[in-house]
């Protein structure tokens, strides 16, 4: 919205204006204005200072109550804010407080530190100079207005809370951002304040701006003209015992957290999506979207983590100890993917890095998958396909083009976890046996439990959906399709490298088992000149097991989900390894 505008709108009758300040002209400031009966007269979201000084004007308020510091630290080398002198001053007071905490604050803070400081307190002497009394409210501060929790507080619970405090004239046209209900609830704190109930508010009561493992804490600041004295402020803390971790609010602020995501995500950039709700915890500046379609290289890998607190990754990301010992801010990663080989779970573990995964959401697309595969490979739809390609489609011949039946045949699952379990159901659709084989049997599986040799031998389709670890990895081996009937047919939707890929090529080529689908192999990308892409009666797809859009933008809210909440030290039921917990707590 433009000085103009501005202009035409802003409300004279303000008792309070609140303002959500970002670091730069960059990102949207809101700005609301608030009467003495709790009614909001103007709710928008300006850029420029110049946009929101021209409507704090206008509404000739009490106070003006904004959400960022508004002074620099004591001890600084000068007054001058705009100096080198100034940055290393809050720099330096971030290091010192961390140094007497114990803790190692996370680099991605200071720069968003510095600029929305220096913003703050530009904008704080500009208003003084017009004769503004300034409130400084600090991070969380509008979660303890409303008596929300600090913690995951949503678009709907800040309407609620503003809802509980009688504050009237929020638009029911259109859905508020989290920047306009920020500055709606900052308009309510400045005029509670003026009433004199800062029981409300809590002055001097510390506030957590979280590092990796403890908490730096700020206090409540107001920074006001009196007569005959020069303006008092207060930035940081001077003395207050930090929150302890648990109250800790690690992703409430937007000074706190910075993330990676190492690839675009599914669902878009729109309302709702998994990146737009990143982006609304955290801040669309604490958000880093690899913007390539091809992964990041290892060097640039190392470039975009650096800072981090969190990593929400693709299955060809290595999360290894290197990676995590030249990255020690990094709390969390999230995989968007069921499998987790890429991931030194153990080492994350040990450095008390939560990593969660998928699981579930992607079952009955990839088990589609395995019988997509499983109905090309026994219809020989490749080959048909080919043989309509050269030409070779000749008149009606009983004996051409010969395929397999299907129904009534025996399936069995080798792995039966979540996506065997959905494979083996589609089979009552063809009136099939189901035989399955793992560690030990499953109650409720559908299908009976019989050891592997048994399996093999019995099985006219083997389909195998088991994790990859050293037992599993190269099970299906020369041994594994000896096993096999000759007619039968083999389908791999797991891992590629469970399968002994020059076996399967000898198997097929020798007749030893009737033909294969794969939807994965080694290595990803396949090579166009790899033996397999030849390899006779073979069906190939490019790892798109869970590649419907659908199962795919589950799948990114899951991983955001799990992202979070690892940040945040929070158990959920994706999470790999609980103990890492445990472990952070100790870092």
């Amino acid at each position: 919205m433009g000085i103009a505008a501005i202009s035409d709108t802003a409300p004279r009758d303000a008792l309070a204006v609140g303002i959500d300040l970002r670091s730069g002209p960059r990102y949207p400031t809101g700005i609301a204005t608030m009467d003495g009966e709790h009614r909001c007269r103007l709710i928008a979201v300006v850029r420029t200072d110049d946009d929101i000084l021209n409507a704090v004007d206008h509404a000739h308020a009490r106070v003006v109550a904004i959400d960022a510091p508004l002074a620099l630290p004591e001890g600084r080398d000068c007054a001058d804010p705009g100096c080198a002198c100034a940055t290393a001053g809050i720099m330096r007071e971030v290091d010192r407080i961390a140094a007497r905490e114990g803790f190692r604050p996370f680099p991605s803070l200071l720069p968003s530190m510095v600029k929305l400081t220096l913003r703050g307190i530009a904008l704080r002497e500009a208003l003084q100079a017009r004769g503004h009394a300034v409130l400084e409210v600090y991070p969380g501060m509008t979660q303890d207005v409303l008596g929300i929790p600090r913690k995951g507080a949503g678009l709907d619970e800040l309407r609620r809370g503003l809802r509980r405090h009688g504050v009237r004239g929020l638009p029911r046209s259109r859905r508020l951002s989290h920047d306009e209900l920020d500055a709606v609830t900052c308009a309510l704190t400045g005029q509670l304040y003026l009433q004199g109930l800062t029981e409300v508010m809590g002055p001097g009561v510390p506030v957590p701006l979280v590092l990796p493992d403890r908490a730096l804490d700020w206090r409540l600041v107001a920074v006001r003209e009196e007569p005959g004295r020069r303006n008092v402020a207060s930035g940081y803390n001077r003395g207050h015992a930090a929150e302890p971790a648990s109250r800790a609010h690690p992703v409430g602020s937007r000074l706190v957290t910075r993330v990676f995501v190492t690839r675009e995500l599914p669902g878009g950039a729109g309302d709702g999506s998994p990146v737009a709700r990143l982006r609304e915890v955290l801040g669309a500046e604490n958000v880093d979207v690899w913007p390539d379609f091809d992964p990041p290289s290892r060097n640039a890998f190392l470039d975009r983590t650096e800072g981090c607190d969190g990593v929400l990754c693709m299955i060809n990301d290595r999360i290894d100890a290197a990676f995590l010992d030249a990255r020690p801010t990094v709390r969390a990663v999230a995989q968007l993917a069921v499998g987790y080989d890429n991931i030194d779970v153990p080492a994350c573990t040990q450095r008390g890095v939560a990593v969660t995964n998928t699981p579930d959401v992607l079952s009955d697309a990839t088990a589609d998958m395995a019988w997509a595969l499983l109905m090309a490979a026994a219809r020989r739809l490749p080959a048909g396909r080919d043989a309509i390609e050269q030409g070779r489609w000749g008149q009606w011949n009983p004996t051409w083009m010969l395929s397999s039946e299907v129904t009534g045949r025996t399936l069995g699952i080798v792995g039966p976890g979540r996506i065997g379990a959905a494979a083996a159901r589609r089979a009552s659709g063809f009136d099939m046996t189901v035989l399955y084989s793992g560690h030990s049997e499953k109650p409720g599986f559908p299908g009976s439990f019989v050891p592997l040799d048994e399996l093999l031998a019995r099985s006219d389709f083997v389909s195998v959906h088991v994790p990859l670890t050293d037992e599993t990895r190269s099970m299906c081996d020369a041994s594994f399709f000896r096993r096999m009937q000759r007619h039968a047919i083999f389908v791999n939707t797991s891992r590629g490298a469970v399968v002994d890929q020059r076996a399967l090529i000898s198997a097929l080529e020798d007749g030893t088992i009737a033909a294969a689908g794969l939807d994965v192999m080694t290595p990803e990308p396949l090579p166009p000149d790899d033996p397999l892409v030849h390899a006779p009666n073979i069906v190939l797809s490019p790892h798109v097991g869970s590649a419907t859009l659908e199962t795919r933008t589950k799948m990114a809210h899951l991983a955001v989900d799990g992202l979070l909440a690892g940040i945040r030290g929070e158990r959920v039921r994706h999470l790999l390894n609980p103990e890492a917990l445990n472990a952070a707590s100790r870092r």
